[in-house]
């Protein structure tokens, strides 16, 4: 008998989209590539896609292929397990799971009816048309058999594979157990298992009469903030902290250059919120700022821009603020704004849907 594993981490990162306008000229066209980070390893070990900015979320599109059932091949024909029977081995392969979890004081997890279903489709994949990866060979990943299964794009989604041939059948608690240990002994895959941010699982097998077994595990959650220290908690924060943390940080940039320094500006923080809160990522849409802004407003021109992240975390906090700041400062064309003589005044907040998905934006006065 012979297993091996695969892991693999679908989160998102932030990427940056800025418009300006006169005051005269109210509308701002503003597009936001919102792009995802993907991250994998080769069998039974961990790797880093070299690029951290990899394909945009909702490139690739999968139809689902199974609706939790396990397939077995005999004597040629697929026939279906018993849903009882599956149900049985996702409930233990839960129970070893949140058995580690509580062991570390982890959230436990909570069987998902889109995790199973993408768990599900991509073991009857595999066992049917004979490959093993995390991507199909038509280039759906974890994220696109989540999203078919009616899952939502706002989540982190995590996805762990197991390979076993020549495996007694059908699969048993013991069969489980054994993935569940191959698992813990890798890094990549152990570091699924034990995620911060993630509430629901899903689990599948598919296996043929000669032995050959799939094991699927995905797991989906809200995340946890990009720029959180080792060790560090993710700590809520207002929108004055917000803007101020924000100001401290540009601020702080600025005073390396011999720049004056931005001042925080509760009209700028109060619009940038209204914007992020109507702002759909990923969509080309216009901006009224001059409905957005108040009366007393009196700036000549006004600089806007926007980020977005998916799967990192459910409400603002202060890594969120010093993550989307340091990404911009690392952009020439951002950081030409951040900088400009011209602004005196920021305001900057970030809004959280609840579900995983952030957007910030900043606003520039002068």
């Amino acid at each position: 008998m012979v297993l091996d594993s695969l892991a693999i981490i679908v989160p998102a990162v932030v990427v940056g989209s800025l418009a300006t306008a006169l005051m005269a000229f109210v509308l701002l066209r503003i597009t936001d590539p919102e792009i995802r980070r993907t991250e994998g390893d080769a069998i039974g070990s961990s790797r880093q896609a070299a690029d951290r900015h990899g394909p945009s979320r909702g490139t690739f599109r999968s139809a689902l292929l199974t609706c939790g059932l396990v397939l077995a091949t005999q004597g040629g024909e697929l026939h279906a397990q018993s849903r009882d029977d599956l149900n049985a081995l996702r409930e233990e392969s839960l129970r070893l799971v949140n058995e580690e979890r509580a062991e570390r004081d982890l959230e436990p997890l909570v069987l998902q009816r889109n995790a199973n279903e993408a768990a599900a489709a991509h073991a009857s994949d595999m066992l049917d048309r004979g490959f093993y990866d995390h991507v199909s060979p038509e280039g759906e990943t974890v994220l696109d058999r989540y999203l078919a299964a009616g899952g939502t794009d706002s989540h982190l989604v995590l996805e762990n594979l197991s390979r076993c041939v020549g495996c007694p059948t059908p699969a048993d608690e013991g069969a489980v157990a054994d993935m569940h240990a191959g698992w813990m002994d890798s890094p990549g895959h152990r570091d699924n298992i034990l995620a911060e941010g993630i509430s629901n699982y899903g689990f599948s097998i598919a296996e043929n009469a000669e032995g050959t077994r799939f094991g699927v595990q995905v797991f989906s959650g809200a995340g946890v903030p990009l720029d959180l220290g080792q060790d560090e908690q993710p700590e809520p924060v207002s929108l004055q902290a917000q803007m101020e943390l924000a100001a401290s940080l540009i601020n702080e940039e600025r005073q390396n250059r011999e720049l004056p320094s931005l001042a925080p500006d509760d009209i700028l923080a109060d619009t940038a919120l209204q914007v992020a809160q109507e702002h759909e990522p990923g969509a080309e849409r216009q901006i009224d700022l001059g409905a957005a802004m108040p009366s007393e407003a009196d700036w000549r021109q006004i600089q806007l821009i926007v980020g977005s992240c998916t799967g990192c975390g459910s409400e603002p906090t202060d890594a969120d603020i010093r993550y989307f700041v340091n990404q911009w400062l690392e952009r020439q064309a951002y950081e030409e704004i951040m900088l400009d003589q011209q602004y005196s005044a920021l305001g900057m907040a970030v809004h959280a849907d609840g579900e995983g998905r952030k957007v910030a934006v900043a606003l520039f006065g002068g």
